[in-house]
């Protein structure tokens, strides 16, 4: 039985169209366990309000997270061992082929590409075209970006971010 040329490409698209689903899996569950691993830390001493407050015991807190997972103060949730696939990613997707799935997954990894924000701009021109400012990882991206560069953000998306102290929310 002989495949028609047209059928055999559609086969091949749609197999490597699994594979980087498949990858952007991967990717997110790996991104995703520290943090999460991290957030029930945070709780189990009190929440980051509490944290907040006494400098010394967050640092502590900190500290023992970076001991108990091996990880280090500059790479906390483990980013750099990552990043290069995430890099990679957007020379090999198919934008007009993505899943609903593989857009959040990818908007997920990006906003954690904070090492990057040349990686994150390009990305946000890309979720502007291919979404529009009114999806949710244009927004949260756009937010991301905003915070870091003038500690203000136009959605209000970026409510648990730590690190961005002075964040404000901004409305049009």
């Amino acid at each position: 039985m002989r495949i028609a040329e047209a059928q055999l490409r559609l086969l091949i698209r749609e197999a490597l169209d699994n594979s980087i689903s498949d990858e952007l899996v991967t990717l997110v569950q790996g991104d995703q366990q520290l943090r999460q691993a991290w957030q029930k830390t945070v709780d189990s001493a009190g929440g980051f309000a509490a944290l907040g407050a006494d400098k010394d015991r967050w640092d502590a807190v900190r500290s023992e997270f970076i001991r108990a997972y091996d990880t280090t103060p500059d790479d906390m949730f483990g980013d750099k061992a990552r990043a290069q696939q995430i890099l990679s990613l957007p020379d090999r997707l198919v934008w007009g082929s993505m899943s609903n799935d593989d857009w959040h997954n990818l908007a997920l990894l990006t906003q954690h590409m904070d090492g990057d924000p040349d990686f994150q701009k390009r990305m946000l021109i890309i979720f502007k075209q291919w979404l529009g400012e009114k999806s949710s990882q244009y927004k949260h991206l756009d937010d991301r970006i905003s915070c870091r560069e003038t500690g203000t953000q136009r959605f209000g998306t970026q409510d648990a971010v730590t690190n961005y102290a002075n964040c404000k929310w901004v409305r049009d």
